[in-house]
């Protein structure tokens, strides 16, 4: 008997067939959802890229390099972006359909000014 390979697009892979519509389920039931995998496990046919190329892959977002200590900060930024309103991205490696390396950095509060101090109110002088 000759073994015949896997599809391209990854269909027979069981991951496949779990991870997809998991992520379907997460994204209609939570804020933000973010699906992480290895950068070796990433490439064409991969759970992470029939992800990326199904519907489920516009809701959620993608860290397909998540195995590098440094790269699994973009998990947190990924999920922290998709929690305070960006849309879901595909980060990591280009070659794996990434669309991005990192989200952009959170945008971080503007300042405002404090009321100025009475003294003639003020109890701190007393």
């Amino acid at each position: 008997m000759t073994p015949q390979a896997a599809p391209a697009d990854g269909s027979s892979d069981p991951l496949v067939q779990l991870l997809v519509p998991l992520a379907q389920e997460l994204a209609a039931k939570s804020a933000a959802t973010v699906v992480a995998g290895s950068s070796a496990g990433s490439g064409p046919g991969s759970p992470i890229a029939v992800l990326r190329s199904s519907t489920a892959g516009r809701q959620v977002s993608t860290v397909d390099d998540a195995d590098l200590v440094a790269r699994q900060s973009v998990v947190i930024l990924a999920l922290a972006t998709h929690l305070n309103g960006g849309n879901p991205g595909g980060y990591g490696i280009a070659a794996n359909g990434a669309s991005a390396v990192a989200p952009s950095p959170a945008p971080t509060p503007t300042p405002t000014a404090s009321p100025a101090l009475d003294p003639a109110t003020s109890q701190a002088g007393k």
